[in-house]
């Protein structure tokens, strides 16, 4: 288990009914092995160390940009009518 580097937009911040937090993150469609490798450290317990930085400027994403990570087309429900 090494270092591993990868952004991600923080999607929600709650606070639990124990007063512990809960982040969650969004990652982009290509952090597969990334997310992979969180998942096997949530299977077997491991504690990370989490380090946390602003991208550069010229990358951060604001506002309406800052949207979900993997969001693409809108795609129609099967159930939708004509007229939507």
């Amino acid at each position: 288990m090494g270092k591993t580097v990868f952004w991600a937009i923080v999607r929600k911040v709650q606070t639990l009914t124990d007063g512990s937090l809960n982040v969650t993150f969004n990652l982009p469609e290509d952090a597969i092995p990334e997310a992979a490798e969180l998942m096997a450290y949530q299977i077997h317990g491991v504690v990370v160390d989490l380090t946390v930085a602003p991208r550069p400027e010229k990358q951060v994403r604001t506002g309406e940009q800052a949207g979900n990570v993997a969001e693409g087309p809108k795609r129609k429900s099967k159930w939708t009518t004509a007229e939507e």
